[in-house]
């Protein structure tokens, strides 16, 4: 007679019952064990090869891409349709005999670009700077303006007060003194 074990992911593994119980378990598990890990590396397997598989097709998309970034481009800058374009630049968008001219390469002219734009945002950082420095010297010389108006108007008021009496001059000294970060 025949023990049948099923186990794992649709696996299963034949016995002989014509022996002890312990080493039948010991007989199971090692073989079930390693069935399991078997099926694991095979499964393991299985996922290199479909992921070395997407990394060749995104390789060859990339290089179709390419080939076909200098028409978009063309088409872009001259108005023109892609069929046109492609016809200007030839199949592989170099300048073909028609006398069309194939743009600057596309990582040149990214670098440009990135050229450009890096120059631009740090115009923009210091006109920011520059705006930013005038409003400090606009809210300087208000306060400053501030200040003196206080000042004059102290001296008035002191002027006024002299004729009215002591009393209101000591409360004038006792007002605390506000003072800026000059």
């Amino acid at each position: 007679m025949y023990i049948a074990v099923k186990f794992g992911y649709n696996q299963q593994k034949i016995f002989n019952t014509n022996c002890q119980v312990a080493p039948l378990i010991d007989a199971i598990n090692e073989g079930c064990y390693k069935d399991m890990q078997a099926a694991l590396k095979k499964r393991a397997q299985f996922f290199d090869k479909e992921i070395q598989a997407q990394k060749k097709k995104e390789q060859q998309l990339m290089k179709r891409l390419e080939k076909l970034e200098p028409i978009a481009q063309a088409s872009q800058i001259s108005g023109l349709s892609e069929k046109d374009a492609k016809k200007k630049l030839g199949a592989r968008g170099h300048k073909n005999q028609a006398g069309g001219r194939a743009p600057a390469p596309a990582k040149k002219k990214t670098k440009e670009q990135l050229k450009k734009e890096e120059e631009e945002r740090k115009r923009q950082e210091e006109e920011a700077e520059r705006l930013r420095l005038e409003e400090e010297e606009k809210a300087r010389i208000a306060e400053e303006e501030r200040i003196k108006k206080e000042e004059e108007e102290k001296k008035a008021a002191k002027g006024k007060g002299k004729g009215k009496g002591k009393k209101e001059e000591e409360e004038k000294k006792d007002e605390p003194v506000v003072e800026t970060e000059e």
